[in-house]
């Protein structure tokens, strides 16, 4: 394990890749149940992946892909993929139904209705989790309330109750919000509550989650392919709790087994549980505020079937300043060239801020080498959310900082 600290934006963990594990859970198999079901829904489109030719030739690659996830059912981000999978799975157990056979309209019939009253969905989220679910549940018709810790934005408290949602705002961080659920949840069986984090005990439904987001992937290499483009060497990937990260780098790591590409893992860096777990070799919850713009990893405690899986399909760890993502959203905005504009969130665009930094730091040389960055390195990022928070959007792209 190398440690290398490039300066005050960007801490990295980089690691040999050993025998990455080929979980079940994140197999072709289980991605193509999963797209069969997404496609089921009448809304359902993939998102485009930009190709920035423009850019990759300024900061020195291959080439470089971004997958624009604010296209994704009209909500602006991507997090639908994983919770409407996870929501219908709970749901059908609930309901009794076999989930190998069923499609999204399914939920909808009317034999069902009385059932689906007497429930509500629970969650906690800082935004993008929940806009899914309540989507979802609009589309179901059921009740949900969600649960947002302090300093949530208010254009994505507005978002969830324009959704319908109960929304609930507390005075606590994100990990003690999901707490206050989780006990909630605990005394009430008419509510069902559907998380992207796993704990003890609480392990089906964020697996379910994770498998959701292999859509994502799929996509994108199917877009890549039948553009004529290669498979990437690298791939960046965000992470709070890191049930996105598991469920892309896993399936990657699986259909891509021949060749691999380097996975890195980015994080913000007062909510940086997985890096700093591998500087201690251990499991370690981020505490406090866990203060930063990019409130979708605002979290401080790993999705522990996440952790499972990860260490053993990762390259690198990168801690990093909020500095990163307000770059990233500048230079997505702001295309080279003939490449396409990217509106991309705070949580969405720090893959693109760390790529340029680390291509472009004279003083980057030693952590491009170890992660074998270069001009033949083909670079995807994934773009998990648009402007969700305008206000922040605007004062990063258009603002004097």
């Amino acid at each position: 394990m190398q440690e290398i600290e490039l300066d005050e934006h960007i801490e990295a963990i980089v690691t040999p890749q050993a025998s990455p594990m080929r979980s079940p859970l994140f197999d072709e198999a289980a991605a193509s149940r999963v797209v069969k079901f997404h496609a089921s829904m009448e809304q359902y489109k993939a998102t485009p992946l930009a190709n920035l030719k423009g850019l990759a030739k300024k900061i020195g690659v291959g080439s470089l892909h971004v997958k624009d996830e604010s296209y994704r059912f009209g909500l602006n981000a991507f997090k639908v993929v994983g919770g409407v999978y996870g929501l219908a799975n709970v749901l059908a157990k609930y309901l009794g139904l076999d989930f190998e056979t069923l499609d999204f309209e399914d939920l909808k019939a009317p034999e069902h209705r009385e059932k689906l009253d007497a429930v509500t969905i629970v969650s906690a989220t800082d935004g993008n989790h929940g806009c899914g679910l309540a989507w979802a549940g609009k589309e179901l018709s059921c009740k949900v309330a969600i649960h947002m810790p302090k300093g949530s934005a208010e254009a994505r408290v507005n978002a969830l109750r324009e959704l319908g949602a109960e929304v609930f705002v507390t005075d606590l961080n994100y990990d003690d919000t999901l707490r206050v659920v989780i006990d909630k949840a605990a005394k009430d069986g008419k509510q069902l509550h559907v998380q992207d984090q796993a704990w003890e005990g609480y392990e089906d439904i964020p697996n379910w989650i994770s498998q959701g987001y292999m859509t994502i992937a799929y996509e994108a290499l199917n877009q890549l392919y039948f553009s004529g483009d290669k498979a990437p060497t690298h791939v960046f990937l965000q992470a709070g709790a890191g049930s996105m990260a598991v469920g892309l780098a896993a399936y990657l790591t699986n259909v891509l087994s021949k060749n691999p590409p380097k996975i890195i893992l980015m994080e913000a860096r007062n909510a940086s549980c997985y890096f700093a777990s591998m500087r201690k070799g251990e499991a370690v919850r981020i505490m406090g505020d866990l203060e930063t713009i990019m409130a979708g990893l605002s979290v401080g405690e790993m999705n522990t079937e996440a952790f499972k899986i990860l260490p053993s399909i990762l390259t690198g760890y990168l801690s990093c300043s909020d500095q990163m993502s307000r770059n990233g959203t500048r230079l997505l905005a702001a295309p080279v060239g003939d490449d396409p504009k990217v509106v991309s969130g705070e949580s969405g665009s720090l893959g693109a801020g760390i790529l340029y930094h680390l291509m472009t730091n004279q003083h980057a040389t030693e952590l491009r080498k170890a992660l074998e960055l270069n001009a033949t390195s083909r670079v995807l990022l994934f773009s998990t959310e648009g402007n969700t928070d305008p206000e922040l959007y605007d004062e990063i792209v258009y603002g004097a900082r």
